[in-house]
């Protein structure tokens, strides 16, 4: 069952890399250099990952000072008062 998966994963990422070939070649004509210095990969447009890898990606923890950097400033734009600062 794990074999077949793994052809399945292989089967789909083949078909999108014609996909991704096509979107990267696009996007890197039409790339400004000075705001994206690296040119686009096949990665970038192809959704399957590369068989063998997990499908899921971790996401970085957010850590507190993370949360209370966002809670300031949605605060701020929505017009909120900073109560700690006296």
């Amino acid at each position: 069952m794990i074999e077949l998966d793994k052809v399945e994963r292989w089967e789909r990422y083949d078909a999108w890399q014609h996909t991704a070939s096509i979107s990267s070649l696009i996007a890197n004509i039409c790339r400004d250099p000075k705001e994206r210095k690296e040119p686009f990969t096949l990665a970038d447009f192809n959704p399957i990952k590369i068989p063998g890898q997990p499908i899921k990606q971790q996401k970085p923890k957010q850590t507190w000072q993370d949360q209370k950097r966002i809670v300031e400033i949605f605060n701020a734009a929505y017009g909120g008062t900073d109560r700690r600062k006296g």
